[in-house]
C-alpha cells in the first residue's frame, strides 16, 4: 500500500504489477467485473484476482494470447470450474 493512502492506486507512470487483487464492493459489481478488466488489460497486468465475498467466489484471470482467461474457485480447495 502507498504510504498515507487508504488504498493502493496503480498510476500510469508506474510499471504494471505482476498481480492485482480486487475485492468486489456492494453495488460496484459491474465496475469490478467489467471495467477493471479493460483497465488492467491496457496496463499490461498479467494476472488479477476478483474476490467476491457475496458470491463466495474467487475469479482468477490470466493474460494469454491477447485475452484474459478465467478460472473460478468457489472455495479454497475446489478445482477451477469451466466458464458457462
Amino acid at each position: 500500500m502507498l504510504e498515507g493512502a487508504k488504498r493502493s492506486t496503480i498510476l500510469p507512470e508506474m510499471p504494471p504489477p505482476l498481480l492485482a487483487v480486487e475485492v468486489v464492493s456492494p453495488g460496484q459489481e459491474k465496475r469490478d467485473y467489467r471495467y477493471k478488466r479493460s483497465e488492467y488489460a491496457v496496463r499490461g497486468i498479467a494476472e488479477y484476482w476478483i474476490i467476491d465475498p457475496a458470491a463466495e467466489r474467487v475469479t482468477v484471470l490470466t493474460w494469454e494470447e491477447g485475452l484474459y482467461e478465467e478460472r473460478w474457485y468457489l472455495n479454497p480447495v475446489s478445482q477451477p470450474t469451466p466458464q458457462p
